[in-house]
Formats: C-alpha cells, structure tokens, sequence
C-alpha cells in the first residue's frame, strides 16, 4: 500500500510498540490504512483498506481501538463533563432529588443542548455576544442567567447542598471527593486525573482548553474505552484489547509526557497491547518495542530498517531514529554498528 515495499511486520503483543521514521516513511500507512482498516473490514465494516497479503492474529485480540491526531469540538456547549459523558449521570443524579421530582423537572431538562431548563437568552452557553461596529464582536457573561447557564427554578434544585453550576464549576480533582460514593462517576473523573486535568472545572468549555489540554482530554477518553467489560473468547476469558495511537505526546510537556506514560504503561501491564506513531525520543526509549520505518521518506521509505528494543534499534547504522537514540543513550552516535551494539551492552548491563 502507498510507498510500503512489500513488508512484513511483527508486532508483539502485551508489549508497548513505538512505530518512528521521518515523515513519509509509511508510519500512518502502516498502523492506519493496513492495521486498522483492515480490523474494520473484518469486523463488517465497509471502509476502504489498504492492501497486504495477510495478517495474522486478530483473534488473539478482543478489539482494536484507535485515537487519532483530531481534536475535542471546541464549542461553547462541549466540557469535559460532557465530553467524558459525565454530565449523563450528574443530570440524573440531579432529576432523583425530591425537589426536581416535585417539580416535575427530569433529567433533559439539565440539558446545556435543549430548551426547558437553560436559559434561553444565552442558550444554555452562560455568554452573549455584542456586536461591535467596526470592532471583534465582544463576548460577556449572560445577564439574565449570571452567566450560570440556567434558569432559577433549576438553579434551586440541589444535589448534596450544591446547584447544578456548582458542581459543574468543581475541579475535577475537588469533584473525585465531591463524587466519591458513585463509582460510574468517579471512573471517569480518575481518568482525567490520570493525564494532568485535576484542576480543569467540570465546565469549563473545551473552547478555551490549550493545544495540550485538548489532546490531553482526548486520551482520557481514550483510556475510558478500557474500563468496558472486555471482550470474551470461546473459552470465557477477557481478550486483551490493542490501542492505536497517533503521536499521543503533541503538545504535552515533559512533565505531562512522563505522566502520559505512566497512564499508558498500566493498560500494557493489564495486558493489553499498545502501537504508537510517535517522534518523541523520551517516549520512543521507554517503549517496549520499535518498528522503524524508512530510511527516507516517499519513495526512499516503505522498509522496515530496525525493529526490537530500543537498545537494538539505536545499533542501526541506516537509521536517523537510530542516530538520535544513540545521542540519547550516551552512545557513540557515529561508531559503526558493531561498536554501538558494544556499548549498549555494556548500558544494558548485559
């Protein structure tokens, strides 16, 4: 497919597998066109997938799950309780208190995206915005509703002594505690947790997160689809589940990286398996496993020019991953490979 000459590819299973190359060298082509279209195809669906003679083991995995680069809407009604379908179970909990049910007042009507309970002025967005002649529209708080999204009948309905603003202005951290006898809830503010967003407001709007935010958010979602029941063989047993992920660290400090890979690093100790599209030379080095692709990009990629631990793989004298993994060891970046595989013996202990 594309510029891919012929490969054959192992990816081991269990294990965290970094897919690196230059741009071009068939990275995408590889783990999306062929890996995952082809899952998708098996699984009934119709996509187009790109060619190869055969690929084993499917069945040795209960789904195949993939995140890509695309990010989070960034509209005025998207939070990341909303986005994380937290906000389901929060509307819920606030429609079985005796007030809402005295008032006739159900779930829906919590709801930011339909008229009954929000505030109509604002739309349920708690911000108006004026037009400025000859100068960017300005956008202020809602003076009908304060900015709190709601209409007052709503706003008087509380759940543990707090209004639905509230609690959709907790912290998710001040929310773990806030929520902390509701396990649904509770998993999937752990979740955002994990990656960083502790202090990210249940309702704070997605259009005001950062590039880093944003992509952050998307891998705690990303992480949730793990919590479902596993998939089960013939036999009765969970299947282990394979995640895809397209340069997860985009945006991330390396501080939120290191973090990034602790959250990843328990889905590969449950079992599972992970393959990463990834330029980040610290994650690169704690993967498991390397498939580099190249040597060049377009017509000069397509190969597969390493593959095996890092170590292994920063003893290739044709690739540039290579080259900057070795930099990265403290190994001789130049030495020919017989030298590198030396020294990283001697890293390695071995």
């Amino acid at each position: 497919e594309h510029n891919l000459k012929n490969v054959d590819v192992a990816i081991p299973l269990g294990r965290m597998v970094c897919v690196t190359g230059v741009s071009g060298s068939g990275k995408s082509t590889l783990v999306e066109d062929v890996l995952y279209n082809n899952y998708l195809r098996r699984q009934g669906e119709a996509v187009e997938a790109g060619e190869c003679a055969r690929i084993d083991g499917f069945e040795l995995i209960g789904a195949m799950i993939h995140m890509g680069q695309e990010l989070p809407t960034r509209s005025m009604r998207s939070n990341p309780a909303t986005y994380l379908k937290i906000y389901d179970d929060i509307r819920k909990l606030f429609a079985s208190t005796a007030e809402a049910k005295r008032l006739g007042v159900t779930s829906r009507d919590f709801s930011f995206n339909v008229a009954g309970g929000r505030c109509e002025k604002c739309a349920g967005t708690g911000t108006v915005t004026i037009e400025m002649h000859f100068m960017a529209d300005l956008e202020v708080s809602c003076d009908h509703c304060d900015g709190r999204r709601f209409q007052s009948h709503i706003l008087a309905i509380r759940y543990q002594k707090f209004n639905i603003d509230q609690v959709l202005d907790l912290t998710v951290d001040d929310a773990i505690k806030f929520f902390a006898h509701n396990k649904p809830i509770l998993k999937r503010l752990e979740a955002l947790s994990a990656v960083g967003l502790g202090y990210v407001r249940l309702g704070q709007t997605t259009s005001t997160l950062s590039g880093g935010e944003a992509q952050r958010l998307k891998i705690a979602r990303f992480l949730l689809a793990d919590l479902e029941p596993a998939p089960l063989n013939q036999q009765g047993k969970a299947l282990p589940r394979m995640f895809l992920l397209d340069e997860p660290t985009t945006g991330l400090s390396s501080a939120d990286i290191r973090r990034l890979m602790r959250v990843l690093g328990r889905l590969v100790t449950d079992g599972n398996t992970l393959v990463v599209i990834e330029h980040n030379l610290e994650f690169i080095a704690h993967a498991d496993y390397v498939i580099d692709l190249g040597p060049g990009g377009g017509d000069e990629g397509g190969r597969i020019v390493a593959a095996g631990p890092p170590l292994k793989v920063a003893a290739s004298e044709r690739s540039a991953t290579a080259r900057e993994l070795r930099r990265l060891f403290g190994l001789p970046v130049n030495a020919g490979g017989n030298a590198v595989r030396s020294a990283a013996r001697s890293a390695a202990g071995m």
